[in-house]
């Protein structure tokens, strides 16, 4: 076990020569809803809660997903409905990187798609990507958390739902869906009004007898417990399609499954995280607790046996100060030379002095039977010295990849709310490098609009950092940053926008292209 206590007020001349040079680069792609053929909502702040990112058409580069739960959508014969939409980037081999002219969007009211887009819906809330029917192509996992559900003659409202788009080589992705069902088989769970099913989701490699699938994970985080903890939540996993006899098909695990200690209002399953690897048997399921500020882990989910419960004040060493959020953030990655996932933890908030700490969570090695703190990067302050402290109490979004090639993950830390380069909330993106033995804090990098190769500059309310993915848009096997920038502006029109960062193996630095 690791354990890292660093103070750090920087200053923006105070960032190391390795950090500045990672910010050298040529420009890079830039997607502005509504420019040449770009698709989107304008209206719906495009790029501000999800992006995500996997191969959906099979060829080879990773395509961009852009969450707009809040998009509206054209009803035939009436007015527009704030229903929610996903828009798709997809790559192509000729370009190289995702093309912007190919974008397109689904929702609810695209023929194949189950039920109809109504006002509430989100869909699009949050969306993952994962091969859930091992073709080889990546399915898109979308969580529709305000959807109303039709049970036993009873409307449910705001139930929720989460559809399964499968990628095809021909259409990006097939005009069809999967609904995870409203109870399970055996009728143990039923779905109720305010289960928001669908508020988060994940996707999971699992194995069982030496069977390979990919499990789509939804959580309910208003659901109620049976023995009556309102809002307690829960976390739903579909398994195999039945092509494994020996796979688990569904289950439903409440937050008192995974541990006694969970009281009414917890929200178990707000933000779902979920892996795997080749070891039989060997994944895990993650979630926090909004009401008790717990991280709940799980790792035997078929005999749901083995649970770990986190807080802040059981990891070491004992805080410094109380912090208001902790593990609102959550990540998976190799931040370790052994190869094998762990999660990164995010406490931010808190006290004026103390801002951020990142936990990394996991095995040690791959013999070990259980997750344990492997670093702890505490009282972390990436914060320039003009910088209001409010502007950086609150993380965006978080996002691991192996962006400099060296085999390692490295962590990108969204902040919406900060910037000093044209007011408040332009939004900074900080990126911490890994190496074998975890994450480095002496190889920091900051990305920010104007500066250093980035395309357009820091607006106030631009919101930069507010949703980050990683992939692998180019093909060149290094990851790649996109970070959703929702307050972009055309003129003195609010458009939204994301940003296509790329990596690169010739240096520890991110290299970008130029397109707008």
């Amino acid at each position: 076990m690791r354990a890292v206590r660093l103070l750090l007020l920087l200053a923006l001349n105070a960032l190391s020569p390795l950090a500045m040079a990672q910010l050298t680069g040529t420009g890079d792609v830039f997607f502005v809803v509504g420019e040449g053929l770009m698709k989107g909502d304008p209206d719906a702040e495009f790029g501000a809660t999800v992006i995500a990112a996997g191969d959906l058409n099979c060829d080879g580069l990773d395509d961009l997903a852009v969450g707009q739960p809040d998009a509206s959508i054209f009803v035939s014969g009436g007015p527009r409905v704030v229903a929610g939409s996903v828009t798709l980037i997809p790559s192509t081999v000729a370009l190289g990187r995702p093309n912007a002219n190919a974008s397109f969007e689904l929702h609810q009211n695209l023929a194949g798609v189950p039920d109809s887009a109504e006002t509430g819906d989100r869909f699009g809330a949050d969306i993952a990507i994962g091969d859930h029917d091992l073709d080889t192509c990546d399915d898109l996992i979308v969580g529709v958390p305000g959807e109303d559900v039709s049970l036993n003659g009873n409307s449910l409202v705001d139930s929720g739902s989460v559809f399964v788009f499968h990628g095809d080589a021909d259409a990006v992705v097939a005009p069809s869906a999967n609904v995870i069902p409203a109870s399970d088989d055996g009728a143990s769970f039923v779905a109720k009004a305010g289960d928001r099913m669908g508020e988060s989701v994940a996707s999971m490699l699992s194995m069982s007898s030496g069977f390979a699938f990919d499990a789509v994970v939804s959580g309910r985080p208003g659901n109620d417990n049976p023995a009556g903890l309102n809002n307690a939540g829960r976390v739903d996993i579909r398994g195999s399609s039945g092509s494994c006899s020996t796979c688990f098909d569904y289950r439903s695990i409440d937050a008192v499954d995974v541990s006694t200690l969970a009281v009414a209002g917890d929200s178990w399953g707000s933000n779902v995280l979920a892996f795997g690897d080749a070891t039989e048997g060997d994944y895990m399921l993650a979630s926090h607790t909004p009401g008790s500020k717990k991280l709940f882990i799980l790792r035997d989910i078929e005999a749901i046996s083995g649970p770990q419960i986190f807080s802040r004040n059981s990891l070491s060493p004992a805080p410094t100060a109380t912090v208001s959020n902790f593990a609102r953030q959550l990540t998976k990655g190799k931040f370790h030379g052994n190869g094998i996932e762990s999660l990164a933890v995010l406490s931010e908030g808190g006290v004026s002095g103390v801002l951020w700490e990142v936990f990394l969570i996991g095995k040690s090695h791959a013999s070990s039977s259980g997750n344990g703190q492997l670093q702890r990067l505490t009282d972390l302050q990436i914060r320039p010295a003009d910088e209001p402290v409010a502007s950086f109490l609150f993380v965006s979004s978080l996002a691991a990849g192996d962006f400099d090639g060296d085999g390692v993950d490295d962590l990108a830390i969204g902040v919406q709310g900060s910037g000093d380069l044209g007011g408040s909330s332009s939004g900074n993106v900080f990126v911490i490098y890994g190496n074998p033995s975890g994450l480095d804090l002496g190889r920091l990098q900051r990305l920010r609009q104007g500066l250093d190769g980035i395309n357009d500059s820091a607006e106030i309310s631009d919101g930069f950092g507010s949703a980050l993915a990683s992939g692998d848009f180019n093909g060149d096997g290094v990851d790649d940053l996109a970070i959703g920038v929702p307050g972009e502006k055309v003129g003195s029109e609010t458009r939204g926008g994301v940003h296509l960062i790329f990596g690169s193996l010739r240096s520890p630095e991110l290299f970008r292209d130029s397109f707008e």
